[in-house]
């Protein structure tokens, strides 16, 4: 589209414009329309990447220059159109894009812009906001107050004039009430964008601005908010305003506040933590506004006096309020403050006022977590109010866990303030059997939280079977759930008797109604759901209580209690078997998580330590359940874990949650141990693949398969008679195997479907297995058994399967498993061939399926597991045997071996594992062994130019190391002449008659190519702001070298020259200082020193650009001079 040829610009063919930006429901209506807007308002900002085509014409993307309207050559042109456009124009939409767009170029072209560019643009901004009036969008005024912000910070240092307009601002909130409003509005973007991190390259020394401006402006501005909620407050100063400027005005001046309260005033920080428990740190010069007890009241006057919503902005300044550094007061401020707070709230709870909204009861339950968890009320527990205080709170507490799906989201907040309580310094005498009245009503209000959950979430769970279509259930946030369980054990630890005593009673109550309903032998599946729904969750709070366990720090008489608690788990356990036995139902398998979580924790907790320390717990097991020990315990949890695994319809999620269990217990130095000598494991090894293990039978959950196979793995390994206990262990694997190589020819015996099925379990079993080997000793017993002969079998089974997608896939992964090198399992002895055989069988089967691929014209219906998924495994496969570092792959061709070539020829493109793969393939032990036509050659390197341009740092820098590789390469083997080289080199030749040759040899000549990449790394090393710089500046030194072998470096100096001419006049001479001293850097070689020096000047020239505040223009047809610079200097190497 020649835009140049479009009509001449006027109001009315702008107003046309934005009306078809914002409006057109065609797209390609409005992208026209932006087009045209940017022609005539450009931004001078590259806006596309550029795809290279390393057979088409060789052009700079930077060089293709914008379009623009001939009278504007610079941003600050651009910007003054824009003014007179906003200024002239009627149309909401235009005046909405001409105040965005001044925002992009002003956030963008910083820099570009004088003293007076910006104060005669923020004096026509604070023109603007004064004539709006009160129909003008909001949107409209945070633009032009998001650009006032950028030019108050690029100027604060500097200029007394642009910090004035905050004071401008500050006499606005002394105005008419519109003034006040938009003013208001103002202020607060002001604050929030003074706050928020800004880039280097467009607001330096940011921590000085915003110091300076916390010091200078920010009390100021709190203060005109506080005066302005004040009044409007004030029955008679409000008088006259009509009760929507009232509700706008306090709207504003609560958000404004809010904006200052959650200002950074410790300095810019980039953890952007949710924890609601952070201690404000407000600046002590404040303390004649914070301190004065005044604006608390008056928070609270606002709260009462208001409705929703402007009362739940004032409870959130409560909240803001509560968490003050404790130091911000006095003592004596300190007590004043809590008994006002804690009256305040007391007056909200004991009234209900405004609680009836869901936002407002929300914030109020974070106002208690805060106000608890910064202050610890010492300052008035001798006075009548703190009980009052606590009854208020214990009262609220109850009746908000009784309305839990009401605010499900409030209960984890209204939970923190009693963790708090009950961890605080005025409760740990309840522990010491302190007999004070106070106490004793404490651990009371304690017992009746945990009371009031726990019988919250036996209601919850029994909604969640009968109404589960009606409402939302918050038991389906299993996280959420699990912490506030992990609370609810904490404040139950405090009054553990107790509380154990409630738990027990509920579970005791439940279960024998259960253990009724399942003796009568009818399959009731609704009120059976109900009792293990509710059974399920009160397990789980049993586990948290036991989580809950501080070693060396909880009373000995918890033991006992916690004993209670297992042997009731374990008899439940026992009733639940039976009704799996007997009663025809589903199985709820939230129950059967239940049992796992309760027993995983039963085991970190108790089953790690030491036999001798768990006498008193098993001592008391032993009264309710007959003589228990350590391997009874384990053989327990063991026998839960084979009831859910056998389970014909139990849930994947259960299985696998069962088998980590399992996994868990295999890690542990003491417990692998204590398992691997109970009878259910030996029974288990011994017949793994018993057919009452359900999941076995089918090849659909691969996860449970291999976390099955690499816990029994673990087991075995531990076995004083590996050699025996593994033959013994392979044996059914390996009558498998035997059976498909008696029926190899036998076609119609594949053919099957149970065949086929039966093969892919077998190599997902030998993955499992294979991946928890770690020692080098099991690896290699493991080795000898599949690679001599076995291998070879599955091999010729998946040739049999190769149109077969999930056999190939499954088989494809085994090896991928199996040639990893992981701990150095493979490193096998030094005169061994087992390594070179790895290889070459590896080899062979990538050939092979790289053939069947190119061979392959059936039609294909899923693009990603046909072609894509396969050939990712295939490049894993290769960077596996590559980087293994147990064969020297090296000395292939001396041999004659074409393993390696038949590797690297296999394939044409892949998805995720390609740039892996290309690295290893390039790297400098393997280039030389490499040989490519031009095809594949010219694919590859349009590959790595779009990667490089990529946004993810990763893809980038592997891209720009294999470009490193590769042009690394091409120059030592250009300037290798001695003759050791060629004899080496035509040592290792082998002629193929493919018409392959190496790289360096395809390359040669090619400074087309090389000029293309040069000038797209330099470029992005110029124009854009990236964080692997490091990595890019490698790959373009070597292309720096070959350029400056072919033609002095003329690419670099034009190239050069062209960026400078487009920048305004008053950044070019030290832009010219900057890329100069990359220019100079080095002598051009390819030594160490000279690559650190190059990078070095790179780094070097970010710091000089962000010291100098210089933000590169993109070329355009209209600003460039064509004028050549000289970047050299007396010391400048290049000339040498």
């Amino acid at each position: 589209m020649d835009l140049e040829s479009q009509e001449q610009p006027s109001i009315k063919l702008f107003d046309s414009l934005c009306l078809q930006l914002y409006e057109s429901i065609k797209s390609d209506v409005r992208s026209l329309a932006e087009k045209r807007l940017g022609y005539y308002f450009p931004t001078f900002l590259a806006e596309q990447n550029f795809s290279i085509n390393i057979n088409g014409n060789i052009d700079n993307p930077k060089q293709i220059a914008i379009s623009v309207y001939e009278p504007i050559k610079t941003p600050v042109d651009s910007v003054r159109h824009l003014v007179w456009f906003l200024e002239q124009t009627q149309s909401e939409y235009s005046r909405f894009y001409a105040a965005q767009r001044i925002k992009i170029l002003i956030y963008s072209h910083i820099s570009s812009f004088t003293k007076q560019n910006k104060k005669s643009l923020g004096t026509n901004i604070l023109e603007n906001l004064k004539s709006f009036d009160d129909k003008t969008p909001k949107n409209m005024i945070s633009e032009m107050a998001q650009t006032l912000a950028i030019i108050i910070m690029s100027e604060w240092l500097q200029s007394d004039d642009i910090i004035e307009f905050i004071d401008q601002l500050l006499s606005l909130t002394k105005d008419t009430h519109y003034n006040k409003l938009k003013a208001l509005q103002t202020l607060r973007i002001i604050v929030e964008e003074m706050s928020r991190e800004q880039p280097q390259k467009r607001i330096q020394k940011q921590q000085r601005i915003v110091t300076g401006f916390k010091d200078k402006k920010l009390k100021l501005i709190m203060q005109a908010a506080v005066d302005i909620m004040k009044d409007i407050l004030d029955d008679e100063k409000s008088r006259g305003i009509s009760e929507k400027e009232k509700l706008l005005l306090l709207l504003e001046s609560t958000l404004l506040q809010k904006e200052i309260y959650s200002f950074d005033f410790v300095g810019l920080s980039n953890d952007e933590s949710s924890d609601n428990n952070i201690a404000l740190q407000i600046p002590a010069t404040w303390r004649d506004i914070i301190c004065d007890q005044n604006l608390l009241e008056t928070y609270f006057e606002g709260y009462k006096k208001t409705s929703y919503p402007i009362n739940t902005q004032f409870m959130e300044l409560l909240v803001y309020f509560s968490s003050f550094r404790r130091t911000i007061y006095t003592e004596e401020g300190r007590k004043t403050f809590i008994w006002n707070m804690a009256q305040g709230i007391i007056d909200i709870l004991n009234n209900s006022i405004g609680l009836d909204e869901v936002d407002n009861y929300h914030h109020m339950c974070r106002l208690l977590a805060r106000l608890r968890t910064i202050h610890t009320m010492l300052e008035i527990e001798d006075k009548p109010i703190y009980e009052e205080f606590l009854d208020s709170v214990t009262r609220f507490s109850l009746t908000g866990l009784s309305l839990w799906e009401w605010s499900s989201s409030s209960v984890s907040p209204l939970l923190t303030f009693w963790v708090k309580a009950c961890s605080s310094k005025d409760y740990i005498s309840t522990q010491k059997g302190s007999t004070n009245n106070l106490d004793e009503k404490i651990r009371s209000m304690f017992q009746q939280i945990v009371t009031s959950y726990l019988i919250s979430l036996v209601s919850m769970a029994t909604k969640s079977i009968s109404e589960s279509d009606q409402i939302d259930i918050p038991l389906e946030n299993e996280d959420e759930i699990t912490d506030q369980l992990a609370m609810i054990a904490t404040i139950a630890r405090v009054v553990y008797s107790q509380c154990v005593q409630t738990l027990m009673q509920a579970i005791n109550s439940i279960a024998s109604q259960y253990q009724n309903i399942i003796s009568t032998g009818t399959s009731q599946t609704n009120a059976i759901f109900i009792y293990e729904a509710q059974l399920s969750w009160l397990l789980n709070a049993a586990g948290a209580f036991i989580a809950a366990r501080k070693p060396y720090q909880s009373p000995a008489e918890d033991e006992d209690l916690d004993a209670e608690m297992i042997a009731a788990v374990i008899k439940l356990d026992n009733l639940y078997k039976l009704r799996v036995t007997n009663v025809n139902a589903l199985l709820y398998n939230q129950f059967d998580m239940a049992f796992i979580k309760f027993y995983s924790n039963y085991k970190s907790k108790y089953l790690t330590e030491q036999s001798h320390r768990l006498t008193r717990l098993f001592g008391k097991l032993s009264i309710y359940l007959g003589e228990v020990n350590l391997q009874q315990s384990l053989e327990i949890i063991v026998q839960r874990i084979l009831q859910n695994v056998s389970v014909q319809a139990a849930d994947s999620l259960v299985l696998l949650k069962s088998l980590d269990l399992l996994y868990d217990l295999s890690l542990g130095y003491q417990t692998v141990r204590q398992i691997s000598s109970l009878e259910s494991i030996k029974n288990l090894l011994e017949n793994h693949r018993n057919d009452s293990l359900s999941f076995l039978r089918t090849s659909m959950n691969y996860k449970v398969r291999a976390r099955y196979y690499a816990s029994l793995c673990r087991i075995l390994c531990i076995s004083d008679n590996l050699d025996g206990s593994f033959h013994k262990f392979v044996k059914v694997w390996e009558n498998q195997i035997k059976e498909l190589k008696n029926n190899i020819s036998n076609l119609a015996h594949f053919n099957q479907q149970n065949t086929k099925n039966q093969f892919i379990c077998l190599l997902q079993d030998l993955r499992g297995f294979v991946s928890s080997l770690v020692s080098k000793n099991s690896y290699t017993m493991f080795f000898n058994w599949l690679f001599f002969g076995r291998l070879k079998v599955l091999h010729s089974v998946m040739a049999i399967y190769s149109m077969n997608h999930d056999v190939q896939i499954a088989f494809l992964k085994l090896i991928k498993e199996f040639v990893l090198n992981k701990s150095q399992r493979l490193s096998f002895d030094i005169s061994s061939p087992n390594g070179i055989l790895v290889f070459r069988q590896a080899s062979e089967i990538l050939c092979e399926f790289g053939m069947a691929i190119k061979s392959n014209t059936n039609p294909i219906s899923d693009i990603y597991k046909q072609r894509y998924k396969p050939i990712a495994i295939c490049f894993d496969i290769l960077t596996n045997i590559l980087v293994g570092r147990y064969v020297a792959i090296g000395v292939m061709p001396i041999y004659n071996d074409k393993a390696l070539d038949n590797a690297y020829t296999s394939y044409t493109k892949a998805c995720s594992s390609l740039l892996n793969i290309l690295d290893a393939l390039f790297s400098s032990t393997n280039i030389s062994l490499v040989k490519l036509d031009w095809q594949t050659l010219s694919f590859i390197l349009e590959l790595l130019a779009n990667a490089l341009q990529s946004q993810t740092p990763s893809i980038s820098s592997t891209a720009s190391s294999i470009l490193d590789s590769i042009y690394t390469y091409t120059i030592e083997s250009a300037n290798s002449e001695t003759l050791e080289f060629y004899e080496i080199d035509s040592a290792i030749e082998i002629e193929d008659g493919s018409g392959r040759s190496k790289v360096c040899s395809l390359l040669s000549g090619r400074q087309d190519i090389q000029k293309k990449f040069l000038i797209l790394l330099y470029d992005m090393l110029l124009f854009e702001d990236r964080q692997n710089d490091w990595s890019l500046s490698r790959s373009l030194y070597p292309l720096a070298v070959l350029q400056k072998e072919a033609s002095d470096n003329t690419c670099l100096y034009e190239h050069s020259s062209y960026v400078v001419q487009y920048q305004p006049p008053e950044k070019q001479d030290q832009l010219i200082k900057s890329i100069g001293s990359i220019l100079s850097s080095s002598n051009y070689t390819l030594s160490t020193s000279n690559r650190d020096k190059f990078t070095q000047s790179i780094t070097q020239y970010r710091r000089d650009v962000a010291t100098h505040n210089i933000v590169l223009i993109t070329p355009t047809n209209q600003s460039g001079n064509s004028a050549a610079f000289d970047f050299t200097d007396v010391f400048n190497k290049m000339a040498e």
